[in-house]
């Protein structure tokens, strides 16, 4: 009985705990990159380079993230 438990809690818990992981992970990444969007639009081109970069380590294909990050970096290139 108590084999029978473990196994399913391992097909069933470790799944819903990735899920869950993973909708935090973009959760985190999306308010990063409305945060960097911000702070490119206030002139801030470190903090929203810091918050962009940690954006893109929580979820990498995230679109949005993305987009902000090329915003970013066209910020920087026409502030050199």
């Amino acid at each position: 009985m108590i084999v029978l438990l473990g196994i399913s809690a391992l097909v069933v818990v470790q799944p819903a705990r990735d899920w869950a992981r993973q909708r935090g992970d973009v959760r985190n990444a999306v308010a990063l990159s409305v945060q960097a969007e911000a702070q490119l639009a206030a002139g801030d081109l470190g903090g929203a380079r810091a918050s962009v970069d940690g954006a893109l380590q929580a979820a990498p294909e995230l679109g949005q993230a993305i987009a902000t990050s090329q915003k970013v970096m066209v910020a920087q290139i026409n502030a050199n």
